[in-house]
């Protein structure tokens, strides 16, 4: 008869310190996982596709006390609508018309904006023609014969927006340099936002139920969006250094989200916060 083996016990206890190992090692594995950075689930990529090649202008119609020359006659907002849309239908270099009216303008700038930030009477504002051309070309000559319409208080080439139905709010940060046109100040004396600050802003918007999603525009994005609309604007392109990276955010609802916004401009690294208009 075979007699039970001394080191069987030791055997046992050498299966169990291991087990116990594998168990404590997959804890300290599972924590260090924990605490890796992982990318936001609501950050999306940029939409594929060629940037818009469309010029737009802006057509701003006279309000109460616009001091343009244009608006001397005070033929009212109306007027100057029927006689802009009798004007340009049917033109072959028009791809597209839109109007917007204050209250359109008003309701979209809430969406990023807070409401101490509102102008006073912005509800009461400027209305105005989003014109889209098929190319720039005739870009120029149509500001120009819009800028001298009457009831018009300004006309404004600009470029058809990537981003506009994409996003509602466009968040910029600070660049490597400041521009001497359109300074932030809460970029003032500081440089470019840091890979923390922008780890930081994506975490949040990720984390808010009022975000849908959101997109982060890096520097080379940047750079080929402004290489884009430089053709329309006499300033031609922005230094590299001042080119700013940013975050388009598309909200879960089309309502205002003054507590997001709050928290985002307390953010270090945001330079400003502003509507996309669709």
């Amino acid at each position: 008869m075979a007699l039970p083996s001394s080191n069987v016990p030791g055997r046992r206890a050498g299966i169990l310190i291991t087990i116990a190992a594998a168990v404590v090692l997959l804890a300290v594995l599972f924590a260090a996982y924990q605490l890796l950075p992982r990318a936001p689930v609501k950050l999306a990529a940029v939409p594929e596709g060629a940037l818009p090649q469309q010029s737009r202008i802006w057509v701003i119609l006279c309000g109460e006390g616009s001091p343009q020359k244009t608006c001397a006659l005070n033929v009212g907002a109306d007027f100057t609508r029927t006689s802009i849309e009798d004007v340009l239908k049917d033109k072959a270099y028009v791809t597209s018309m839109k109007f917007v009216s204050s209250q359109d303008a008003y309701r979209w700038s809430r969406l990023a904006k807070l409401p101490d930030e509102m102008v006073a009477g912005e509800l009461d504002g400027p209305q105005w023609f989003e014109i889209t051309l098929k190319d720039f070309t005739t870009a120029g000559a149509v500001a120009k014969v819009m800028g001298e319409f009457p009831g018009v208080a300004s006309a404004t080439r600009t470029t058809v927006d990537f981003w506009a139905g994409r996003a509602e709010i466009n968040l910029m940060l600070c660049p490597r340099k400041q521009s001497d046109v359109l300074p932030a100040a809460s970029c003032k004396g500081r440089g470019a936002a840091s890979e923390a600050e922008k780890r930081a802003i994506g975490q949040l918007l990720d984390g808010s139920p009022r975000v849908q999603r959101f997109y982060f525009v890096n520097h080379a994005r940047a750079m080929l969006e402004d290489d884009n609309q430089s053709p329309v604007f006499t300033s031609g392109r922005t230094h590299p250094d001042e080119i700013r990276e940013s975050f388009k955010i598309k909200l879960a609802s089309a309502q205002p989200s003054d507590d997001l916004i709050k928290r985002l401009k307390t953010m270090p690294g945001v330079a400003t916060i502003g509507p996309i208009f669709p």
